[in-house]
């Protein structure tokens, strides 16, 4: 059964795959978000949908770069842009 609690850990073994690809980016991406929703998580702090709208937004760039690595196809930058914009932005509040 999935727990919200169980999230943080998930997604540090996504990171640890991708990175186990030669992807760093997308990995640290990955490990800084679990922080983030790790910490939330454990101080009891509601999450605003603008809050779930910046976790989606860095998921979905993650898994755009992943989809072309799988395909081996190039990428655009712009998607790992945008997710580390709003990465950046929930690190910040």
């Amino acid at each position: 059964m999935l727990n919200i609690q169980n999230i943080p850990g998930m997604m540090r073994q996504v990171a640890g795959a991708v990175r186990f690809l030669q992807l760093p980016t997308p990995a640290s991406m990955l490990s800084q978000l679990a922080n983030y929703i790790e910490k939330r998580i454990e101080g009891g702090r509601r999450i605003e949908d603008s809050t779930l709208a910046c976790i989606a937004d860095v998921i979905m760039a993650v898994d755009h770069h992943l989809d072309g690595f799988e395909n081996n196809r190039p990428v655009s930058k712009q998607a790992l842009d945008v997710g580390q914009q709003s990465l950046s932005h929930l690190l910040a509040a």
